[in-house]
C-alpha cells in the first residue's frame, strides 16, 4: 500500500495545496473545529463557482484547567457557540489592510447561501474536533480527493500554524461507500454520516446574519445614524453622565442649566478648563455661579 502524501505547513502550507486542487472540482465538504472569514479568503476565488459547498463547524475544546477555571460543563452544549465566537473574530480580528478583501469574501458567501450553494451546519454534541477537506461527491467521484489532519478552516490553520495533514487522491478510497457495518467509511461517506446526524444543526440564516451585521458586512446606515455616530466620536465627553449638583443648587436652576453645570464640572475635573457658550438669555451667569458654588 503506498504511503499517503503528507502536507506540512512549514514546508508547503495547506492553503497552497487547496488552491492547486480546487480548480479541478465543483463539490467541497469541509469539517472543521473552528472557522474564520480570513481562512475562507485564502481559497474563496477558487471555489466561488462551485455547485455545492458544505461547511460543518465544530468547537475547539478547552484544556481541563480552563474548563475548571470557567466552571464549564462539557456535557452541555454552549448556547453562545459558535455565534459569539464568530462575532468576536469578525469585529476584532480584521486588519485594515485586508478589510476590503474580507468584505468581498463575505459578499460572495452570502450570495452562495442565498443561491443554495453554500450550506452551513453546526455540530454541538458530541464535540466535533475533526478537520477534513473533501473534494468531489458520490455522484461525480472519479477525481475525488480527501485531506484529513490538524488544520482548522482558519487563516492560521491553513497558513502559519505548525500543522500536518494527509492527502488521499485515490478516488476509490475517498469515494468508497460501505455496504456492511464491517466496512470502514470512505472520506465522503464519513462526512455524509456527520452531515445527516441529528446533532448537525442547520445554521445558514444565522451565519449570513452575523456576517452582514459585522464590520465586513454590506449594511448601510441612514443620515441620522451617521450624524449620531459622528457626535459620539467628536464629543465623547457628552456621553458621560453630568455631575450631580447639591439639592439647594438644583432647586434654583432649570433642568437644562443643571445639566450644563454638571457637564462643566466634568470638563473642569478632566482638563482644568471649560467654556459655557450658551446663547443670550439662557442663564450663563447663574449656571456659572452654580458651578463655582
Amino acid at each position: 500500500m503506498p504511503l499517503p502524501k503528507l502536507i506540512d505547513n512549514q514546508k508547503v502550507n495547506l492553503s497552497e495545496t487547496l488552491k492547486e486542487i480546487a480548480p479541478l472540482h465543483k463539490y467541497l465538504s469541509i469539517a472543521t473545529g473552528y472557522w474564520d472569514l480570513s481562512g475562507t479568503l485564502e481559497i474563496i476565488h477558487q471555489i466561488k463557482d462551485y455547485k455545492s459547498i458544505r461547511l460543518l463547524i465544530g468547537q475547539e475544546p478547552l484544556s481541563s484547567r480552563r474548563q475548571k477555571q470557567f466552571h464549564l460543563d462539557l456535557n452541555k452544549p454552549e448556547d453562545l457557540f459558535p455565534d459569539d465566537d464568530i462575532k468576536f473574530d469578525l469585529e476584532n480580528s480584521s486588519r485594515n489592510d485586508e478589510l476590503q478583501s474580507l468584505r468581498e469574501t463575505a459578499k460572495i458567501l452570502t450570495d452562495l447561501i442565498k443561491e443554495g450553494i453554500l450550506e452551513v451546519k453546526v455540530f454541538r454534541i458530541p464535540r466535533l474536533h475533526a478537520k477534513a477537506y473533501i473534494f468531489g461527491n458520490l455522484e461525480d467521484d472519479i477525481e475525488s480527493v480527501g485531506i484529513v489532519g490538524s488544520s482548522n478552516f482558519t487563516k492560521a490553520g491553513l497558513t502559519s500554524n505548525t500543522e500536518l495533514n494527509s492527502l488521499e487522491d485515490d478516488y476509490r478510497i475517498v469515494s468508497f461507500q460501505p455496504t456492511t457495518i464491517l466496512h470502514e467509511n470512505g472520506h465522503i461517506s464519513w462526512f455524509n454520516d456527520l452531515w445527516d446526524n441529528p446533532s448537525a444543526i442547520e445554521w445558514d440564516g444565522k451565519f449570513m446574519e452575523i456576517i452582514q451585521n459585522s464590520p465586513v458586512g454590506d449594511l448601510t446606515y441612514g443620515a441620522y445614524d451617521v450624524y449620531i455616530k459622528t457626535l459620539m466620536e467628536v464629543y465623547p465627553d457628552e456621553l458621560i453622565p453630568p455631575k450631580e449638583l447639591g439639592e439647594e443648587t438644583r432647586d434654583i436652576l432649570y433642568e437644562f442649566q443643571n445639566r450644563n453645570a454638571g457637564i462643566l464640572i466634568n470638563k473642569l475635573e478632566k482638563m482644568g478648563l471649560a467654556i459655557l457658550s450658551d446663547s443670550v438669555g439662557l442663564g450663563k451667569t447663574i449656571t456659572a455661579g452654580a458651578v463655582i458654588k
